[in-house]
């Protein structure tokens, strides 16, 4: 498959210049004329990729979009700071995304709002702060009305995948919306909050434990700092993730 496109979503680079993405392609083999560029929205900035990457795909002719989350959340820690040193992860994963006859139309929803943007600050080795009772009650009520707009009475969800950044908000969310059959992810025990890398991550996961059906209809939801929330209800198919994993997998 020709790749048209390559989106590097991170909030932990350390530099605005030069960007990763065209660093990435070129790792990656990519030829010359892809387009590639870097994202950020925080813990939000998968969701942000993968709508840009939707875009992408349905205006295309052909081809498919990588949308690669990379996030070195230990560069911005206070390790002395209790209250935020233990919760966050390093990790990066990435999807392939692509228009396929079979997938139903996409879905989507965000938004942003600017003035709480103390609530959630973090700079390269001055650390993360957090305004934990707010930003939990903000994630609570963003994550559930995102999932709640992004409801379809015609494609009910197979997934539902989350943030993962709290198991407490993530068991909250599921208490307050009609996730109907869906599986609910939750990995945060095994991977802490990755920021952007989280959802992917979780996916990930979940290929690797065969916790979730092979293809069906995904919902993925994120809030983050800014503030900046959104979700995307898609379609997915990853049977070729899996016999990748299992052909790499240790007899």
């Amino acid at each position: 498959m020709e790749i048209i496109a390559l989106i590097v979503v991170s909030s932990s680079t350390g530099g605005a210049m030069p960007g990763i993405a065209q660093r990435a392609a070129k790792k990656a083999g990519l030829p010359t004329d892809v387009l590639a560029f870097d994202m950020t929205a925080a813990c939000s900035g998968f969701v942000y990729g993968m709508i840009s990457a939707l875009s992408l795909c349905e205006s295309a002719e052909s081809g498919g979009v990588i949308v690669c989350a990379v996030e070195a959340m230990s560069r911005m820690l206070d390790k002395t700071d209790r209250n935020t040193g233990p919760l966050f992860g390093d990790g990066a994963a990435a999807v392939l995304v692509e228009s396929r006859n079979t997938f139903r139309k996409y879905r989507w929803h965000a938004g942003c709002d600017g003035d709480p943007a103390d609530l959630m600050r973090g700079e390269i080795n001055s650390g993360i702060r957090l305004d934990g009772i707010h930003v939990y009650d903000r994630a609570v009520k963003m994550m559930s009305d995102t999932v709640n707009r992004l409801r379809d009475s015609d494609i009910e969800p197979t997934i539902i995948v989350g943030h993962q950044a709290n198991s407490r908000i993530l068991q909250k969310v599921r208490q307050q919306v009609d996730a109907g059959s869906a599986v609910f992810v939750d990995c945060v025990e095994h991977l802490g909050n990755t920021s952007s890398a989280s959802i992917p991550l979780a996916l990930g996961a979940c290929v690797a434990e065969r916790s979730i059906p092979l293809a069906g209809r995904s919902m993925l939801v994120a809030y983050g700092a800014g503030e900046a929330w959104g979700g995307v209800s898609v379609d997915y198919d990853l049977t070729d993730a899996v016999q990748t994993y299992e052909s790499h997998e240790p007899n």
